[in-house]
């Protein structure tokens, strides 16, 4: 369980920083303002592998790399202009429904699994009963 933790919340630290730094070199490579095309990912492939929570704290790291490296002034998180504070909390909010998108997928599986679970044993009791039935 602790390991399950830890490899969660490290997925979360490691996604957004590589999304970003990866984000970077493409920037620096090609010349793109595409600014959050590779941290909407880093923040959904969190919370599909890592759950709900991992996935947020990942939407948050993104956002904070973004907010303090990519918009000028870079280094400094604030002041931001009023279309990078959109841009930002347009991110924050996609990505965070993704997440939580991605936290009802997970419950739907379980709950398919604990259906198909069910099913075997009824089947497995169907066929002890007809079985019985015929030896008697």
């Amino acid at each position: 369980m602790k390991k399950r933790f830890l490899f969660n919340y490290s997925l979360a630290v490691i996604l957004p920083c590589g999304a970003f730094l990866f984000r970077q070199w493409f920037a620096w490579q090609f010349g793109s303002t595409a600014t959050y095309i590779f941290l909407y990912p880093a923040a959904l492939i969190t919370a599909v592998l890592a759950g709900v929570l991992p996935g947020l704290l990942a939407t948050m790291i993104a956002a904070v790399l973004a907010a303090t490296w990519i918009f000028p002034p870079t280094g400094q998180a604030w002041p931001l202009d009023t279309a990078d504070l959109l841009g930002l909390g347009l991110f924050s909010v996609m990505a965070a429904l993704m997440c939580l998108l991605a936290g009802l997928y997970h419950r739907a599986q379980s709950k398919v699994r604990a259906f198909e679970k069910e099913e075997v044993r009824r089947e497995s009791e169907e066929q002890l009963r007809a079985l019985a039935d015929n030896m008697a």
